[in-house]
C-alpha cells in the first residue's frame, strides 16, 4: 500500500511538472511490494506519458534559444535512466520512458544540436 502512494505521488507530481514546466526530480517506478506489470496504475503511467509527451513536443529550435533546456531536462534524463536500468520498472512504463529519451536526443537535449538524431518541423 506504501508503494502504491508513493507511485501516485511521484506520478501526479510528473503530471504538476509537465503543466508547469518546472524541473523535475523523480520519475515513476514500480517497487517490488507494487502491483505486476500488466495492471500499471493509471495515474503513474499518465505521468510518464505527460513527460515524454512535453519532450516530444520540443522542437531543435525552443532547445537551441531556450538556455534553461538542458538545466531543466537533465535532472529528469538521469531519473529517466535510472529507472530505466531498474529490472522493476514495468515494461509499459519503460518504453514510455525509452520514447522520452528518444525524443530528448532527437532535438538534441542529450549532446546538443550536431547530435541531434532526426528531422523536425519546427511550429
Amino acid at each position: 500500500m506504501v508503494a502504491l502512494a508513493i507511485v501516485l505521488g511521484i506520478a501526479a507530481g510528473l503530471v504538476f511538472d509537465s503543466l508547469s514546466r518546472q524541473p523535475r526530480t523523480e520519475v515513476a517506478t514500480r517497487t517490488a511490494h507494487a502491483a505486476p506489470a500488466a495492471t500499471v496504475d493509471p495515474e503513474a503511467l499518465a505521468g510518464v506519458q505527460a513527460l515524454r509527451d512535453e519532450a516530444e513536443a520540443l522542437t531543435r529550435a525552443q532547445v537551441e534559444l531556450d538556455e534553461t533546456a538542458h538545466e531543466r531536462w537533465m535532472p529528469r534524463v538521469a531519473l529517466i535512466e535510472r529507472a530505466l536500468e531498474d529490472p522493476d520498472t514495468p515494461p509499459l512504463l519503460r518504453d514510455e520512458l525509452s520514447a522520452t529519451i528518444d525524443a530528448l536526443e532527437c532535438v538534441g537535449v542529450l549532446g546538443g544540436p550536431e547530435t541531434a538524431t532526426c528531422a523536425t518541423l519546427d511550429r
